[in-house]
């Protein structure tokens, strides 16, 4: 599975972020959650938000939300929803043969679970989304630091849009 989560500082983009995820604000051509679904398309795409939003999310989306099931038996791989979709770190993590935690500065960026850990059933018994719990599962994971950009504060849609259309755009020209 491939999740993309929605991390507490979804308010720094309010209000565009008032009845959505950033991961639903729209960058370049796609919304940032259907980049990191078009890098990652050989694993099923779940979604965390904010659980008051997950019904219209999974309405809007066609994408289950909240949902932990087969985490305990498939693994997981968590991509933090304001960064933007890289092939580098899908890669790295994909190729990972353990479960552990990727920082940039301290921020969590992405996790791999690995299945049949206390990790993934700990994870599998979560019953609604909370960032904060989610960290207390996985913090104990090892980590590695990596450098990749994010969405900081609601002005970067501005500033980053006319580079990431020109890229959407060679990625449809060329698939």
């Amino acid at each position: 599975y491939l999740y993309i989560f929605e991390d507490d500082d979804y308010e720094r983009f309010y209000p565009l972020t008032v009845n959505r995820a950033v991961y639903q604000l729209r960058l370049g051509i796609d919304l940032l959650y259907e980049k990191w679904s078009g890098l990652a398309s050989r694993h099923e795409l779940r979604l965390l938000i904010r659980g008051h939003l997950a019904g219209l999310t999974a309405q809007r989306t066609g994408v289950a939300c909240n949902s932990f099931s087969g985490v305990s038996d498939g693994g997981a791989m968590f991509v933090n929803g304001r960064y933007l979709a890289d092939r580098e770190l899908i890669d790295k993590l994909s190729s990972m043969d353990r479960s552990c935690l990727l920082l940039d500065d301290g921020a969590l960026v992405a996790a791999m679970v690995e299945p049949r850990t206390d990790e993934a059933a700990n994870l599998e018994k979560l019953k609604y989304w909370g960032y904060g719990h989610f960290k207390e599962i996985i913090k104990s994971l090892p980590k590695g630091e990596i450098s990749t950009r994010k969405v900081r504060h609601i002005w970067d849609f501005i500033e980053l849009n006319p580079e990431q259309i020109t890229k959407d755009f060679e990625r449809v020209q060329n698939p």
